[in-house]
């Protein structure tokens, strides 16, 4: 064999040596063993939204608002999906008369691998009204930028509530 043909040979034999190290050390950095998480997050709000009811034309037309606040969980990894959504809602009409709280406490969690889904929908009509650091409903959805002091005062809230009606 000629000497530079076994040098072309030798080069080849290590670029292969390098690209197989390379995509080894790639696959074993995005290695997670099925735990990584590629999403969690956990969001409180409050904000307040028109309430519209069809009338007999078709139409929708606001009968009320709903005052609002909420903690809303997400997870998602390679094996499971996870919502967890446990919120207030306090109903006004349009002269701002008060009507009901609702609780509510919703949670989903489904397994990848064989689809098994876990769920329940709770809601809980309480006395009230319990909303609070709500903005006021001047259209037809307001929302405000919580401080974080405001937002552990929202979690709080809402988790006492939920506890005290056995959620």
């Amino acid at each position: 064999m000629k000497p530079h043909r076994k040098k072309l040979v030798y080069i080849r034999k290590y670029a292969f040596l390098i690209y197989l190290i390379g995509a080894l050390f790639l696959i074993s950095c995005q290695s997670d063993n099925g735990n990584a998480v590629a999403v969690e997050k956990e969001t409180i709000e409050s904000f307040s939204t028109r309430e519209l009811e069809m009338n007999n034309d078709g139409l929708y037309e606001p009968v009320g608002y709903t005052k609002v606040n909420s903690i809303t969980y997400i997870k998602e990894n390679k094996h499971i999906i996870i919502t967890h959504v446990r919120a207030v809602e306090d109903y006004y009409d349009l002269n701002d008369n008060y009507n009901k709280t609702v609780v509510v406490d919703s949670f989903y969690e489904k397994l990848k691998i064989n689809h098994y889904v876990t769920s329940y929908d709770k809601k809980y009509e309480v006395a009230g009204p319990l909303t609070i650091h709500t903005p006021d409903h001047d259209d037809l959805f307001s929302s405000v930028d919580l401080t974080s002091n405001e937002s552990e005062d929202i979690k709080n809230h809402i988790l006492k509530i939920l506890a005290a009606e056995g959620g």
